[in-house]
C-alpha cells in the first residue's frame, strides 16, 4: 500500500470516529446503529467493517480517541509554586472540558453511557488520571496534607468537581453554545464561579492540621 493510499484509510478512519461521536452524544450508544453512522457518511456496512470488526470495538476507539485529547490538555496546564493558582487552572480547563463534551448532551444519555462497560472503564482511567494530577501538583503542596489519605481527598474533590459541572452543563443546560464566541464567553462569565470553588477547596485544605 502507498503512502497516498494509508493517507486516505486513515482519513477515512477518522471521518468514521468523528462522525460516531458525534452520534453517540446526540442519540446514546444503544440507540446508534452502525447503519446510522454509515447512512450519515454515505459509505458501505462492508467499508465500515474494514476499520472496525464491531461497534464496541469502535466505542473503544472513540474513547482512547477523547482520552488522548484529554490528557493532552491537561498536560498544558499551567503549574504554579502556589498550589491555589494550579488549583484554579485545573478547574478551569475541567469547567471548560465538561463545556466541550456535554453541550446539549441529555441526561438521559450520559446516565446510560455511564452504564456502559466500556465506558465504565473509560471513566476510571480518566479519574485515576485527575487524581494523579491533583496529588502531585496541588495535595502534595500543602504540606499540612501529608499526614492525610490523599487518595481519598483527590477522590472527593474530582466527584465535586464533576458532579456540580454535570449539574449545571447537562441537568440544568444553563450552558449552551454555539460558537467559539459563545464558549469563550461562557467560561469568562464563569470565572467568578471558578474562584468560588477553588476558595472553597483552598480553604479546606488550609484548615486540614
Amino acid at each position: 500500500m502507498s503512502g497516498k493510499e494509508k493517507n486516505i484509510k486513515k482519513q477515512k478512519k477518522r471521518k468514521i470516529l468523528e462522525k460516531a461521536f458525534e452520534l453517540f452524544r446526540k442519540n446514546g450508544y444503544t440507540d446508534t446503529k452502525v447503519e446510522d453512522i454509515t447512512r450519515k457518511l454515505g459509505i458501505s456496512k462492508g467499508s465500515f467493517y474494514t476499520y472496525f470488526k464491531t461497534k464496541e470495538e469502535l466505542l473503544c476507539e472513540v474513547l482512547e480517541s477523547v482520552k488522548k485529547s484529554e490528557m493532552k490538555k491537561y498536560s498544558k496546564v499551567e503549574i504554579d509554586e502556589n498550589p491555589r493558582k494550579t488549583l484554579e487552572n485545573f478547574i478551569k480547563e475541567r469547567f471548560k472540558s465538561f463545556l466541550e463534551l456535554l453541550n446539549n448532551v441529555d441526561i438521559g444519555i450520559v446516565r446510560s453511557f455511564a452504564q456502559n462497560t466500556i465506558a465504565g472503564k473509560f471513566h476510571e482511567e480518566m479519574t485515576k488520571f485527575f487524581k494523579s494530577f491533583i496529588k502531585e501538583n496541588i495535595l502534595l503542596r500543602y504540606e499540612s496534607n501529608r499526614e492525610y489519605d490523599m487518595e481519598i481527598i483527590s477522590d472527593f474533590i474530582i466527584l465535586a468537581i464533576n458532579n456540580y459541572l454535570i449539574e449545571k452543563i447537562v441537568c440544568k443546560k444553563e450552558y449552551t453554545f454555539s460558537s467559539k464566541e459563545e464558549f469563550d464567553g461562557i467560561v469568562e462569565d464563569n470565572q467568578k464561579l471558578i474562584n468560588e470553588i477553588v476558595k472553597f477547596i483552598d480553604n479546606a485544605l488550609k484548615q486540614i492540621k
